[in-house]
């Protein structure tokens, strides 16, 4: 549920293709949900700029990598 979760604010503003080419990224950058939340914002928003809005995109995925934590 958590990965679909982080797709859909990934598939914002942007098509499929690209959306699940960026969900792909984060998950090879990062590996686990536990990294992700440990990362910097700017490093989440670098492993999701392809598909687009990359600095709101990575502030959403983190705040709610808190909320579920």
């Amino acid at each position: 549920p958590l990965a679909m979760l982080v797709k859909i604010i990934l598939s914002q503003a942007t098509s499929d293709a690209n959306s699940e080419r960026t969900f792909e990224n984060l998950k090879r950058r990062f590996e686990t949900w536990e990294k992700v939340l440990a990362a910097d914002e700017s490093e989440i928003a670098d492993a999701v700029r392809l598909g687009g809005l990359a600095n709101q995109k990575a502030k959403v995925i983190k705040d709610l990598l808190r909320q579920v934590k």
